[in-house]
């Protein structure tokens, strides 16, 4: 008798298409919402060296437009016991239609930074005026800018 055999395979077949239209069903939360950050350590200062963003390692290229893409190959975000950072990141920019990258080039920004309710309160007083959230989990630094998730480890 094969049924026995028949019927766990359309019960394994069934179990599979269930568990694939759940997870195609769950909502992805979006990149800023608080839900994809721990709360964050309390002793958070240390220097921080990028490796991923949205979950890429680096290099991390972004189309800027039709004609040109920016390549993020480092970044450090050092954070001070008196509640300051700064970071500092090489980026070329790639021609799309060459395929040639410009020189790499540096770029600094720094600010202050608070704790509340469980997030890091990144604010930028230097290299731009943005302000954005974070947090550290152990010795992993994770921060939610424009709808783009850096990960950042010790």
């Amino acid at each position: 008798m094969r049924r026995p055999r028949l019927a766990s395979q359309t019960i394994a077949v069934l179990t599979l298409c269930a568990a694939t239209i759940a997870v195609a069903c769950v909502k992805e939360p979006t990149a800023t919402s608080l839900d994809l950050l721990d709360p964050t350590d309390t002793v958070i200062a240390g220097s921080y060296d990028l490796v991923a963003i949205n979950g890429l390692p680096l290099p991390s290229t972004t189309k800027v437009n039709a004609a040109q893409a920016i390549e993020v190959d480092a970044e450090r975000i050092v954070i001070g016991a008196d509640r300051s950072w700064a970071d500092t990141s090489t980026t070329v920019i790639v021609d799309l239609a060459s395929g040639n990258n410009s020189p790499p080039s540096l770029t600094i920004s720094a600010g202050t930074l608070d704790i509340t309710n469980g997030a890091i309160n990144f604010v930028t007083t230097t290299g731009g005026g943005s302000a954005f959230k974070g947090s550290v989990r152990n010795d992993t630094l994770t921060v939610l800018f424009t709808g783009t998730r850096f990960l950042y480890v010790k």
